[in-house]
This record gives C-alpha cells, structure tokens and sequence, in this order.
C-alpha cells in the first residue's frame, strides 16, 4: 500500500478528517480544536494520535488561556495531498430511511449559516434549497434517541423555533410512491405518515 493510500485511509475518520481541516491554515490549541468540534478537550485525543502518526506538527505555545503552555498542532504540509484524498472520497449526501431532516426557511437562512461557519459537528450533510421557499436542508448525524439532532437545534439558537423538523420514511422508487399514493388518495393521514 502506497504511504499516500495509507494517510488518506487515516485521514477518512470524521474527526480526524475535520482536525487536520482545521489544522492545515493555522496551528490550533487542543482547546481550540475541542471548541470547533463541539466537544470536551479533555475527551479529544485524537490531536495527539495524528501528532504521533506523523499527520500534525506539535509545538509548545508559550501560554495557553490559563497561563500554563500549550501544544500547538499545525497539518504537516506532507499530509495535504492525502487531506484532499480523503475529503474526495466522502460519499455525498443521501437521506436514509428514519433520517432527522431540518428545514430552515429563507428568513432564517443568514442566520443559520452564521451558526453553521462557526461549527456545528453534528451535521451529517446539508443542501441549499432553491425555488420559491429557498432555504437550507440539513441532516444531523443519526444518534440515540435524536440526540444529535437536538445538539444541531441548541446549537442553530434563535433560528431553531422557525425549523421545520421531519423524520423520513423509506425511501421509495416512482412505481412505489404511485402505489402508495394511491392508498392514500382521499384518506387523511395519521399523524407522523
């Protein structure tokens, strides 16, 4: 196996993939690569797994926010090519059956986006929506009992009281929707159908 197929392998973990993103056009704390992802540093081991692997440089800053020194992690300019490798090979986005879809209507879009910039790691995948009621659609990654699904909607704030929130059923081919359709036409649906 070629070393670049091997970092690029390395690289296609989610988090690791979204470290060394953060950590290719400035040196980040721990800290600061916890806050971006959403998480605990005290839980983010992966800075030092990519440092020992030899994706990230680990340099000492001189103070961190509470006095004491801090590793810095910067992507080594080596791992570029296998960083845009693995983000070539995500699969692009299609909804699952029991998928949590957000609807964020146009009026909300701006702010939405703002939120998302910012980092929001809970989201699987995400659309532009164009037409008459553009907006934005986003997937939040599927966790126990909507758990990630309700950390997007904490963390989108002021914009969650105007989310449409949907759960999608099974997917269906065109024959199938007809049949389905027909068995519905004219009945009102239960709720949640």
């Amino acid at each position: 196996m070629s070393k670049r197929v091997d970092r690029t392998r390395f690289l296609s973990d989610p988090i690791r993939l979204r470290i060394a993103e953060l950590c290719r056009d400035q040196p980040r704390t721990r800290a600061e690569l916890a806050t971006a992802l959403g998480r605990d540093a005290g839980s983010l081991s992966q800075p030092r797994t990519m440092a020992n692997r030899g994706a990230l440089e680990e340099r000492s800053r001189a103070k961190a926010s509470d006095g004491r020194p801090a590793k810095v992690y910067r992507l080594k300019k080596s791992w570029q090519p296998a960083l845009k490798s693995a983000r070539e090979q995500q699969q692009p986005a299609w909804p699952e059956d029991g998928q949590d879809l957000l609807l964020i209507p146009l009026a909300n879009t701006a702010d939405a986006c703002a939120a998302i910039a910012r980092g929001i790691p809970d989201i699987e995948w995400g659309a532009p929506v164009r037409g008459g009621a553009a907006g934005i659609v986003i997937a939040p990654l599927q966790g126990r009992n909507g758990a990630g699904t309700l950390r997007v909607l904490k963390a989108l704030g002021g914009v969650a009281p105007q989310i449409m929130a949907l759960h999608l059923g099974a997917p269906m081919s065109a024959s199938a929707l007809r049949e389905w359709s027909r068995q519905v036409d004219g009945k009102e649906l239960p709720p949640g159908s």
